[in-house]
C-alpha cells in the first residue's frame, strides 16, 4: 500500500500479519512520534482485532457500524416476548430494540484509547412482505368502504411505492441494511438473474446459498447496493427499520419506546463494564491476548476545569 506523507512524499508500505505485532510494540512505546497516516494504520489494526473479540462475545453488527447483543432483543410493546432471531410469531411485536456498543479506537495523548458509547438498533417485527400485504389490503378496504371499484393493478402499485420507496430494511440472513428503491410487483422468486455461467432463479439461489425456502407469490424489492444496481430482495427476507407514522402518533407506545431508548449514567456504566469485562475474560478476550493487547477495566479519567 502507499501513503502520501506531507514532508516525505509518497511512501510505500508492505503490510504483513507478522509485522503488525511489531507495529503494536512501536505503538505502545511511541505512537505520538509516528506520522498521522501511520498512526491511522495502527488504530485500524486495533479495530480489526477488537472486532474478532466482539464476535467471540456473540455480538452482531445488525447492519450498522455498532455491535449489538442480538440474542437479547427487547420487544415493544412489552406485553410480547421474543427475538428477531427466533421463530416467527403469529402476532409479531411492532419493534425489537437491541442494545449494543458504538466502540471505536482513537488516539489520545497516552496512546490508543477504546472509545465506547451505547447504541440501540431498532428493527420492526414484521417482514416487508407482511407490510406490503397490509398496505394492499388497507387500500382495498378503503375502496370498499367508499363504494368504489376494486383498485386496479396500477393503483395498488402506486400505493405500495408511496408507502415503501425510500425506507430502509435489514435482511435477516446477512444483517445488511438496504434502501428500497422500488417495489417490483411484476417480479417474484421465480424470476431469474445472471449467475456464474448462466441464469438462476431467486428461489433456487436462496435455497442453494442460504438454505432458505421462499414463498412463490411475493414481490421483489429493488435495493441498489454498493454499485450493484440490479440487486433484488424477496420481500419476506427484509425487515423494515424505524417507525411507521401512525405509531409515532400513539402517545402510550411512543412514551414506552422512548423510555427504552434512554440510558441514565448508571446504565451507561453498567453496559460499558459489561463490554470491557467481557474483553478481559479468558474465552472472549482470547483474540486480544493473541496480539498482546489488553483493555483497561477503568475508564480514562479526564481533568475538567
Amino acid at each position: 500500500m502507499t501513503l502520501q506523507h506531507a514532508q516525505q512524499g509518497l511512501r510505500n508500505y508492505k503490510v504483513q500479519i507478522e509485522n503488525i505485532k511489531t507495529l503494536f510494540v512501536e505503538c505502545s512505546e511511541g505512537i505520538p512520534d509516528l506520522p498521522l497516516e501511520e498512526r491511522g494504520v495502527v488504530l485500524q489494526c486495533f479495530t480489526w482485532i477488537l472486532e474478532r473479540a466482539y464476535r467471540h462475545m456473540q455480538m452482531r453488527t445488525l447492519g450498522g457500524r455498532g455491535w449489538y447483543l442480538a440474542e437479547e432483543g427487547e420487544t415493544y410493546p412489552r406485553q410480547l416476548v421474543g427475538s428477531f432471531h427466533g421463530q416467527d410469531r403469529t402476532v409479531p411485536p411492532r419493534v425489537f430494540l437491541y442494545r449494543g456498543f458504538a466502540a471505536t479506537t482513537v488516539q489520545v495523548h497516552r496512546g490508543p484509547c477504546l472509545k465506547v458509547d451505547l447504541s440501540v438498533r431498532m428493527i420492526q417485527g414484521q417482514t416487508a412482505l407482511a407490510k406490503l400485504t397490509f398496505f394492499r389490503d388497507l387500500l382495498i378496504s378503503k375502496h370498499r368502504d367508499n363504494s368504489l371499484p376494486a383498485p386496479t393493478k396500477e393503483e395498488v402499485d402506486s400505493h405500495l411505492q408511496m408507502q415503501m420507496v425510500g425506507r430502509t430494511c435489514m435482511t435477516k440472513h446477512n444483517h445488511i441494511h438496504y434502501r428500497i428503491s422500488r417495489v417490483c410487483i411484476d417480479m417474484d422468486p421465480n424470476s431469474t438473474f445472471p449467475f456464474e455461467e448462466g441464469e438462476i432463479s431467486y428461489a433456487e439461489y436462496f435455497q442453494r446459498r442460504h438454505g432458505i425456502t421462499l414463498r412463490s407469490r411475493q414481490p421483489l424489492l429493488h435495493c441498489p447496493f454498493r454499485g450493484k444496481q440490479e440487486l433484488y430482495l424477496p420481500a419476506e427476507l427484509a425487515f423494515l427499520t424505524g417507525l411507521d407514522d401512525d405509531w409515532k402518533a400513539e402517545r402510550e407506545f411512543a412514551q414506552e419506546l422512548w423510555n427504552g431508548l434512554r440510558h441514565d449514567p448508571a446504565e451507561h456504566w453498567r453496559m460499558q463494564t459489561r463490554l470491557t469485562g467481557g474483553l478481559a475474560t479468558a474465552e472472549e478476550g482470547a483474540a486480544l491476548r493473541e496480539w498482546g493487547v489488553t483493555v483497561a477495566q477503568e475508564p480514562l479519567r479526564v481533568r475538567c476545569g
